[in-house]
C-alpha cells in the first residue's frame, strides 16, 4: 500500500481519481493493498462510467429526439440497465439452501485405510496411485 509520504504522480500530486480510490479504500479499512488495485478500480470506474454514459445517450435519443443533453432520469435508466450485465445478484437464501441440502444429501464414501493421504475416493480415480506398473501381474 502506497504511504501517504509516497502520495505522488510522478513528482506532482496524485491525479484526482486516483485520490477518491485511495480514500475509498482507507474508509473502508483496507491497509494492506497492491498499488495495481487502484489502477484496477480506477480502470472499472472509468468502463463502467463511459458504459453508462453511452447508454444514457441512447437512451435520451429515443426518449428525446429534440433535445442532445442527458438527464438524470436517462442515466438512471442506464445505470438499472448496465447493472443486469455487469452485476450479478446472489441467489436467494431459499435457493441456495435447497441446493446446498441436495449436495448435503449424498453420503461421503468411505475412507479407505492405507498410508498416505486419506482422501474419501474410490481408489482407482486416485491422482496419486502409481501409474506404471513395475512387476508383471501373476
Amino acid at each position: 500500500m502506497p504511504s501517504k509520504e509516497e502520495d505522488t504522480f510522478k513528482g506532482g500530486p496524485l491525479p484526482g481519481d486516483v485520490q477518491v480510490i485511495c480514500d475509498v479504500l482507507d474508509s473502508a479499512k483496507v491497509e494492506d493493498y497492491d498499488c495495481r488495485v487502484v489502477d484496477q478500480l480506477v480502470s472499472f470506474m472509468y468502463g463502467y462510467t463511459s458504459n453508462v454514459l453511452q447508454d444514457a445517450q441512447e437512451i435520451s435519443k429515443e426518449m428525446h429526439a429534440e433535445t442532445n443533453t442527458i438527464g438524470t432520469d436517462d442515466v438512471a435508466i442506464a445505470m438499472k440497465l448496465q447493472s443486469h450485465h455487469t452485476f450479478v445478484d446472489a441467489p436467494p437464501l431459499h435457493t441456495v439452501g435447497m441446493i446446498a441440502s441436495q449436495v448435503n444429501s449424498v453420503p461421503l464414501p468411505e475412507v479407505v485405510e492405507r498410508d498416505g493421504l486419506r482422501i474419501p475416493v474410490d481408489e482407482s480415480d486416485l491422482l496419486t496411485n502409481p501409474n506404471v506398473q513395475l512387476e508383471p501381474k501373476k
